[in-house]
């Protein structure tokens, strides 16, 4: 009984998207284009809302106090996320005045954004 109302149902929307023409495949090619992106944006935010970014800024602490920013580069490097790359950014950017500094990082936030966007 199920089954049967699936098989009808089925039958009823290949009609409809032969009856449409091509406009219609188009239509649906897109569709699932839009799936697919949505999909991997959720498990790309997903992905990075886990970083712990108090564990990086404690990395980048310690090694500031032990060797400087380069010690810092070296021992974020692994971290393959928004919050390390902005951060080693904003090391490599070093000691510049303040509005060069607020220039860079809005810069850098806008890339690392649209990435996540």
């Amino acid at each position: 009984m199920i089954i049967e109302g699936l098989i009808n149902g089925f039958d009823m929307i290949m009609e409809m998207l032969q009856s449409g023409g091509v406009i219609t495949y188009i239509i649906l090619l897109l569709g699932i284009y839009g799936l697919l992106i949505s999909i991997r944006k959720i498990f790309y935010l997903r992905k990075i809302s886990k970083i712990d970014a108090t564990e990086i800024m404690g990395t980048i602490t310690s090694s500031m106090e032990q060797g400087g920013a380069i010690e810092a580069l070296k021992n974020i490097s692994h971290y393959k996320n928004p919050v390390s790359r902005i951060m080693s950014e904003a090391l490599k950017i070093g000691y510049k005045n303040k509005i060069e500094v607020e220039e860079s990082m809005e810069q850098i936030f806008i890339v690392e954004l649209s990435k996540m966007t």
